[in-house]
C-alpha cells in the first residue's frame, strides 16, 4: 500500500478487526451525516466508498473552482489581506480535499479492487 498523506484517526489500519465498521462510520460523517439514516448505504461497503469517493471529488473540485474564480469575482468586494488569506485557505483546503480523495481511492482499491 502506498504512503498516504491523508489517513482519519478514527480509522484504525486495515489489519485490525474492526477497520472495515470504523471506516463506515468514518465514510459517514464525512460524506454526510444525513447517509447514516439510508441503511443500504451503510450496509454495503462498496456503496458507501462508491459515494463517498465521488463526494470527495466533488469537494475537491469545489475548492480548485473557488481558487480559481475567487479573484475575479470577489476582489472588488474585499480588503486585499482578506482576498490574500481567502486564497490561502483554499489552497490549505484544497490540498486537503485532494489526500481524502487519495485515501478513498486507497481504500476502494483495497477494499473492492
Amino acid at each position: 500500500m502506498p504512503t498516504l498523506a491523508f489517513w482519519p484517526t478514527e480509522v484504525p489500519p486495515q489489519q485490525h478487526p474492526d477497520h472495515e465498521r470504523k471506516l463506515q462510520s468514518w465514510l459517514s460523517d464525512f460524506i454526510d451525516p444525513e447517509v447514516r439514516s439510508h441503511l443500504v448505504l451503510q450496509r454495503h461497503l462498496p456503496v458507501l466508498l462508491f459515494y463517498a469517493r465521488h463526494a470527495a471529488k466533488a469537494r475537491l473540485d469545489a475548492s480548485r473552482t473557488a481558487y480559481s474564480r475567487l479573484r475575479a469575482e470577489c476582489q472588488s468586494l474585499v480588503a486585499p489581506e482578506t482576498m490574500a488569506a481567502s486564497l490561502v485557505a483554499l489552497e490549505v483546503l484544497g490540498r486537503k480535499h485532494r489526500d481524502i480523495a487519495q485515501f478513498l481511492d486507497e481504500m476502494w482499491l483495497q477494499h473492492v479492487g
